[in-house]
């Protein structure tokens, strides 16, 4: 009977209750996937229906130090089938030749702001930008959209008939990520996969569920909606702020869905291994950040930071992999085999989705999950030191 209750019983039992509760998630990620991927009703495609031809349209750009990215940005958003657009871009004072770059274009349809001035007291740089570019368009609807964008001629058309059509006044989603460096298939897709693409989407659709999404690389209202809901004010201190911006609208009962965008929405968010790195250290350090109210984290909170994500980290993340090696090693018996190599093929079945739904390749793709499951702990425990010390940055403005 006692040996029923040995410490290598109970650790055995332990671990293999871990894998089917990771089995279990992955599985029902899996059908919702599947499900959603078979739903017409949730991807937005260029065949409409349209919008009418007497509905304008306002795509707004916020750009600081976007050289490489603004150019083909603004290109896109001119080449739009829907004729009644303008395209405001605020240059947030970059430092390098975005403003240039705007100013070679001659086309009547494209506004220029010159933010020269830091965001005041309480805002943050890119909800300030948004919220003044926002006050000089004249559009029934806004589209805001990132400056590493590429929309498709459609996509204002489709995007703003849908909305008309299904009378909703909020609509964001699940765009197509283009990847190229190591980092970006790696650290990058590993994010998108785990956090982006297995998300319940059917939950943040449903009014009822606290599920909530904003997209801020692609995010379009009804200008009134947008006014009475006082713009980017609520959320003007946050660094992650379009997902508080998308949590106040569902709080908010404003109508609203977040749909499929693949076919209309590209976007390569970063260009390089180091622009990776530190687009993601941005955005945890900022999650710490926001969650702090806006402060840098104080150590006590950052030690419990570090011990709670290394529990996470071994005891459900990077779980079936290492209950693998404690197999392989000895320490597990071999009855939980099945479980682990079971859940690693419904983990791995899960990720060639993710890949063909953004047009990767699935066989290289696999070879990406590993490195960037092994990358988030120093990215984490990185973003918790710069959250705590202060250092947190982008684009040459400190978090806190």
């Amino acid at each position: 009977m006692m040996d029923i209750f040995s410490l290598g019983n109970l650790a055995a039992l332990f671990a293999a209750v871990i894998v089917v509760a990771i089995v279990r998630k992955y599985l029902i990620a899996q059908k919702r996937v599947r499900k959603l991927l078979k739903d017409d009703g949730f991807w937005i495609g260029k065949e409409g229906p349209f919008c009418a031809s007497t509905t304008k349209a306002s795509i707004i750009i916020p750009a600081r130090n976007e050289q490489m990215n603004i150019k083909a940005c603004v290109e896109h958003a001119l080449a739009q089938t829907h004729e009644n657009i303008e395209v405001i871009v605020l240059d947030d004072n970059s430092s390098d030749d975005t403003l240039k770059i705007l100013q070679q274009f001659d086309d009547p349809r494209l506004k220029i702001i010159q933010g020269a001035e830091e965001p005041p007291e309480g805002w943050r740089g890119k909800p300030w930008a948004c919220q003044r570019a926002a006050k000089q368009a004249q559009g029934d609807w806004l589209m805001f959209i990132d400056a590493d964008v590429r929309i498709a001629p459609e996509t204002v058309a489709a995007t703003v008939g849908y909305c008309q059509q299904e009378k909703i006044q909020f609509l964001t989603g699940l765009d197509k990520h283009v990847m190229r460096s190591f980092a970006e298939r790696a650290l990058h897709a590993y994010f998108l996969f785990d956090m982006g693409f297995q998300r319940d989407w059917y939950a943040v659709n449903d009014p009822e569920s606290s599920s909530c999404a904003g997209n801020g690389r692609f995010m379009v209202f009804q200008s009134e909606t947008f006014d009475a809901l006082g713009g980017y004010e609520q959320v003007a201190h946050k660094v992650i702020e379009d997902e508080a911006l998308g949590a106040l609208v569902k709080e908010q009962g404003i109508p609203f869905r977040a749909n499929g965008l693949i076919d209309l929405v590209e976007v390569r968010m970063y260009s390089s291994n180091a622009d990776t790195i530190q687009g993601w250290l941005k955005t945890i350090s900022g999650a710490f950040i926001d969650g702090n109210e806006g402060q840098s984290l104080s150590w006590s909170k950052a030690a419990l930071f570090c011990v709670v994500i290394l529990m996470k980290f071994f005891l459900w993340d990077a779980f079936l992999y290492l209950s693998l090696g404690l197999i392989i090693l000895g320490y597990l018996p071999l009855w939980i085999l099945p479980l682990s190599l079971g859940g690693i093929a419904i983990m791995h079945s899960n990720r060639w989705l993710f890949a063909r739904t953004l047009g990767l390749n699935p066989w290289i793709d696999q070879l990406f999950h590993l490195p960037g499951l092994l990358s988030l702990l120093p990215i984490y425990f990185a973003s918790i030191y710069k959250a705590a010390t202060g250092t947190a940055s982008w684009k040459g403005r400190k978090l806190t």
